[in-house]
């Protein structure tokens, strides 16, 4: 049995994404189901179309997409996701671009616009913690307040099969209020930390350090300077321990990884074809036994 790869492909408004899995589509890695997906948190439940006129979805047919889908949820689940309609269809790899509807993929990309000139990825920013300890009480009280909030935090915070054990053991709920109800007095006694400077990504590259592959998108007339000089600072998040610490957190990965920067717009150019090699990479691993 065949085990599809899932590439998610992420990145700001305009920085390239359709362009590079068009460049995909071009190379003949796999034969594709390409989705673009959207997170909405005001909807009731997963929407699911494929519109002649969506931008996006036209480029994919062009292109040669297997199947084209625009996927619109609410919170991410791999379930829903894996029971609509266009994953019934057949593919070798499936592409998704925007949001990510579920939890893990094969292999993760951001594309990302050059920096700025005299800009940096990495900046130092001051974080006041009084909003944050507010959304951590709000969401202590909700789930105490809501038992599906209450299990979802769970498996959030301590895993699914723990939040499975919670549900099914008597008077697992209420031990756990109990619980959360203690922390919740602790909370609201303590109050909020004290702010406190720490690194942090420029401003529309949100993403970019969880990536595995990150393609740097540089325009034909673009200065390649500051695109090298954003592929220096990717390299700084997992060589440099205090940037690594605040941007990734403590679990974060220090495995390097791939970062080009390539003009999306020419198929030869030799940046492209390295991205484009990662991606085949990542889908033969994904191929049975």
């Amino acid at each position: 049995m065949r085990s599809r790869p899932f590439l998610h492909v992420a990145g700001p408004r305009g920085a390239g994404k359709t362009t590079f899995i068009e460049r995909l589509l071009d190379a003949e890695v796999a034969l594709a189901i390409c989705v673009r997906a959207e997170r909405d948190a005001k909807l009731r439940r997963e929407q699911e179309s494929s519109p002649r006129t969506h931008a996006e979805l036209r480029r994919y047919r062009k292109a040669g997409g297997g199947a084209v889908a625009l996927y619109r949820f609410r919170e991410p689940d791999t379930d829903t996701f894996f029971m609509s309609a266009i994953m019934q269809e057949y593919s070798e790899a499936v592409f998704i671009e925007g949001d990510c509807p579920f939890g893990y993929v094969d292999l993760s990309v951001f594309v990302a616009p050059p920096l700025q000139s005299g800009r940096s990825l990495l900046r130092r920013v001051v974080r006041d913690h009084a909003a944050a300890h507010q959304v951590f009480i709000g969401r202590l009280k909700q789930a105490l307040e809501s038992d599906e909030v209450l299990v979802r935090l769970l498996g959030e915070t301590l895993g699914v099969t723990f939040a499975a054990l919670a549900t099914t053991r008597p008077h697992g709920l209420d031990d756990v209020r109990r619980s959360l109800n203690a922390t919740l007095s602790d909370a609201r006694e303590a109050g909020p930390d004290e702010p406190t400077e720490h690194w942090a990504l420029e401003e529309g590259y949100a993403g970019l350090e969880r990536a595995q592959l990150v393609v740097v998108n540089v325009r034909p007339d673009a200065d390649r300077h500051t695109a090298d000089a954003l592929i220096e600072d990717i390299a700084r998040l997992r060589k440099d321990d205090a940037i690594h610490r605040d941007v990734l957190g403590l679990g974060g990965s220090k495995v390097p990884v791939t970062a080009v920067v390539a003009d999306l717009l020419n198929p030869k150019d030799a940046g492209l074809k390295k991205a484009v090699a990662r991606v085949k990479r990542a889908t033969r691993r994904s191929s049975p036994a």
